[in-house]
């Protein structure tokens, strides 16, 4: 990059590359030695990091090249990986044993360009007299840990809410991947955005992990996500196996709720509680808690006026083009993703720029 450039340099990863393509692994070989070269030309004096952005859960696999130069003490102390789940990070991207929560920064994953579209037409999106269903949720009911709860508490919050609208898929495959794939992606996609179009709430439960791309459409479409899952978990010996959403990495300073600089995430969504409080009373079969907060999430839908309804939809969608939209140039913003997390950076650079070279064995943080 140019010696004139800023401190930092964004290496976008494709999202849509096929991990098993070789010609991937090959642009992934040629990006990490390049990146390889540029780091060892700066001095000791250059302050400058570099960030490779990647969204994808099995993050070993799609870095390639990439990883190993990452977990080097040069990697180590020149390059930060921007990804989108804690649990991505823990072992994940390793060879040797360790992981890169240290160098790690949270970001959303990329929300459906059509759902995506609806943000930027705040006037037609937050028309509340569309938005005639109380909560929406469309995915698959097996998942692992405390979204293996899904079902259960899904089905007890949509029998006290008449108007939600609600698709459940009891398969491995993600749900909506099971329609895209019989109805075409393009004409479910558009379904999918004209569903969350006309929903007050949209659920994001947690499944495999705690995060998932639901609470960015949701954002982009106006409708006030509401999560379902652990939150963080008190202290005692029962500790979940992957972070929760709200747990921040000691070592990074980072949750799995992104961009936490510029996002005031508790104005934004709603934080339901847990799987297990909801189905606490499953045994009996009365899952009283499940469907209470589906008869509230109804019961606030039919009572908000359309002037409140608005007012939270203009604001979430002016969170999101500002800080978690990718497609925000597109729209001759210079918001978006790339403006909030060089934000984010800016506040963790006390922390990453004065990295000693032989961290983390002889422990810390250099900071002059």
């Amino acid at each position: 990059g140019s010696k004139a450039a800023d401190d930092y340099f964004l290496l976008s990863h494709p999202p849509s590359a096929r991990l098993n393509n070789p010609i991937h692994y090959r642009r992934m070989q040629e990006a990490a030695d390049g990146l390889e070269e540029a780091v060892r030309q700066l001095p000791d004096s250059d302050p400058r990091v570099y960030v490779v952005v990647c969204t994808h859960w099995s993050l070993a696999a799609v870095l390639g090249a990439l990883a190993p130069l990452m977990q080097s003490p040069m990697g180590r102390r020149r390059i930060i990986l921007a990804g989108s789940d804690l649990a991505f990070m823990n072992g994940s991207v390793s060879t040797n044993g360790e992981d890169l929560r240290p160098n790690y920064v949270s970001v959303p994953y990329v929300a459906s360009y059509r759902v995506d579209n609806l943000a930027w037409h705040a006037q037609t999106t937050c028309r509340a007299s569309a938005r005639n269903a109380s909560f929406f949720f469309a995915g698959s009911t097996r998942r692992q840990d405390g979204g293996r709860l899904r079902g259960p508490v899904i089905s007890a919050m949509t029998d006290a809410a008449p108007s939600s609208e609600v698709q459940l898929f009891n398969t491995k495959d993600f749900g909506m991947k099971v329609l895209a794939r019989t109805m075409g992606y393009a004409t479910y996609s558009a379904a999918y955005a004209k569903s969350m179009r006309r929903s007050r709430f949209c659920l994001v439960p947690a499944g495999d992990t705690a995060t998932s791309r639901r609470l960015f459409d949701a954002m982009a479409a106006g409708c006030a996500p509401v999560h379902i899952g652990e939150l963080d978990a008190a202290p005692g010996p029962r500790q979940p196996r992957k972070p929760p959403l709200g747990r921040v990495d000691g070592s990074s300073g980072q949750s799995s709720l992104p961009l936490r600089s510029t996002v005031d995430w508790a104005r934004h969504v709603r934080f339901a509680g847990s799987f297990e409080c909801l189905a606490a009373d499953a045994g009996s079969g009365a899952k009283e808690a499940a469907r209470d907060l589906g008869a509230a999430l109804e019961r606030e839908a039919m009572d908000q006026t359309d002037e409140e309804f608005e007012r939270g939809c203009r604001a979430r969608l002016a969170a999101y083009r500002d800080s978690l939209s990718y497609f925000a140039s597109y729209h001759n913003s210079t918001g978006g993703v790339a403006r909030a997390l060089l934000t984010e950076l800016y506040q963790r650079r006390g922390i990453w720029l004065f990295r000693s070279e032989t961290w983390p064995d002889e422990g810390g943080l250099e900071c002059q």
